[in-house]
This record gives structure tokens, C-alpha cells and sequence, in this order.
């Protein structure tokens, strides 16, 4: 409730040797059932926070069909990057990191290759760090701790070859596995080990630090403001689902517009 009423309730540390951080959670939500379906259309999600956690607004472009996706994507990214400049006072000469989560690699469109294009024509003045990471469970690995023995609940044992909360593995060079749920977020005995979250860095990112970018990740699966728990996947991610399903729900309502989620939503949490 104090978070839908405007109240920030906890943030995170953030990297200092910069100007201003800004970490951009992309999604989108199918308006239609079948992913074949020729008359598909799509919405896309933008939530955008400061590097510490702080939330600061979400962006819902127009509906389109997915040949037109590529198009609306750039325009959101333009509008959205230049109310972030405005709005945190960009000065030129400044140093700027922008980090992109995005959930999955959208089929046929370069994404990345789009958002680096509207860095250089928004930032001009400054000097942009730019990475661009796929943050998703979608994968087929699983990481076991055979030293963890486990927290014995009820004469029954639980957690049992369970990595802590933070083990990062390293599977090539721009790829990790970042456990997010450790021991403790283990509830039940019957439980499965959790999925580790795999996070892929673009080659054509200018930031490349993955010490920093996962351990940001791991940060941000925290700083969801709906529990004290940490989420199953950063806020970035975590927020554009919630605003997703309710999208899809809000669609069935008679003259719904989502106009009003760019107006005076924009920077409300009304989704939590």
C-alpha cells in the first residue's frame, strides 16, 4: 500500500563512478491466442528504475501487429529515454550507464541493435555505457551444492544439495547462472531445487562487466515492493509480467484504453 501510494519502502546500493545509472526492464504481452496467428498483435512493456532500485515510470506503447513491432519498439525506446534524460537532469559531458533486462530475444528483431541506435541519437551529448542482458529461466541447466545438506523442518529435511542465494557459475564468456533462490527461500520439503536464472550479456554491449551486471541482477530480484521476499526474477522483469496480466485483463473491459497508463499512471505503481 505505501508503495501505490507513492512511498519508496527499501532500495539497493548502486555503482558510484558514474554520472547516473538507469536499468530498463522490456517486455511485451500477446493480444491474441495463437503465436501463428498472422493478425497477432503486441504490446510492449518498458519499466524504468534508477540504479538504486528507485522507481521512476513504466512506458505502454500502442498495439501492433509483429512485422511492426521493430518500429514501435524504437519510437517507445526514444520517448522513454527521453524522459529518463529529462527527468534526471542529464548534463553534457555526464557518464551514463543504461543496463537493459529484456526477458527472451524476440524472434527476427535485433533489440539490442534497435535500443543501442536510440542511445546514440538521445545521448549524443553524453557518454553512454550501454549493456544489454537476456534474463530468463528458460534453459535446461540446474546447479547442485552436493556440500549443502540441507535444514531439517518437522524431522524432515529440506534443501537439500541447494546452492546458496548469490552463486554465480560462469558457462562462457558473456554467459552466467545466477542463483536467486538459495536455502532459505525454500519452503516445503517436497520442493524441487529451484532454476537459476541464466543471464547473457550482447556482444555488442560497451559495458561488460558480469562481476557487476549479475550481482545488479541478484539486487534487483529484491527490490520487489509486493513482499519482503526476493522475487523469481529481477523487479525489471518481475513488474513488466504483472503489468502484462493485467493488460490481458483489462483488454476484455468494453472502451478500455491503455492511453491512460502513459498519462497518469505512468509513474504509479498501481500494478502491485
Amino acid at each position: 500500500m505505501y508503495a501505490k501510494m507513492g512511498g519508496t519502502p527499501w532500495t539497493v546500493s548502486h555503482d558510484l563512478t558514474v554520472d547516473d545509472e538507469v536499468v530498463i526492464g522490456m517486455g511485451n504481452v500477446e493480444l491474441t491466442g495463437s503465436r501463428f496467428d498472422k493478425k497477432q498483435r503486441f504490446m510492449g512493456i518498458t519499466t524504468v528504475f534508477r540504479g538504486d532500485g528507485n522507481y521512476l515510470l513504466s512506458n505502454i506503447s500502442r498495439v501492433c501487429r509483429y512485422e511492426e513491432y521493430a518500429t514501435e519498439l524504437e519510437t517507445s525506446m526514444v520517448e522513454v529515454l527521453r524522459e529518463v534524460k529529462r527527468r534526471n537532469g542529464w548534463q553534457k559531458g555526464d557518464t551514463v550507464r543504461v543496463v537493459f533486462h529484456a526477458h527472451k530475444p524476440l524472434r527476427n528483431v535485433e533489440v539490442a541493435q534497435i535500443v543501442r541506435k536510440c542511445i546514440s541519437d538521445i545521448g549524443s551529448e553524453q557518454t553512454i555505457q550501454f549493456a544489454f542482458l537476456t534474463v530468463t529461466h528458460d534453459h535446461p541447466f540446474k546447479i547442485l551444492d552436493t556440500a549443502q545438506k540441507g535444514k531439517e523442518v518437522n524431522e524432515v529435511w529440506k534443501g537439500v544439495y541447494a546452492p546458496n542465494r548469490g552463486t554465480v557459475i560462469q558457462l562462457g564468456r558473456y554467459t552466467r547462472l545466477l542463483v536467486t533462490n538459495g536455502l532459505s527461500q525454500i519452503k516445503r520439503a517436497s520442493a524441487p531445487l529451484p532454476t537459476p536464472l541464466l543471464v547473457n550479456l550482447h556482444r555488442e554491449s560497451t559495458y561488460v562487466d558480469l562481476q557487476y551486471l549479475p550481482e545488479q541482477v541478484l539486487k534487483f530480484t529484491s527490490l520487489t515492493w509486493r513482499s519482503t521476499q526476493p522475487a523469481h526474477a529481477p523487479v525489471t522483469i518481475y513488474y513488466s509480467e504483472l503489468i502484462a496480466s493485467l493488460l490481458s485483463r483489462l483488454k476484455e473491459i468494453p472502451g478500455w484504453s491503455p492511453a491512460v497508463l502513459n498519462t497518469k499512471l505512468r509513474s504509479s505503481r498501481w500494478f502491485l
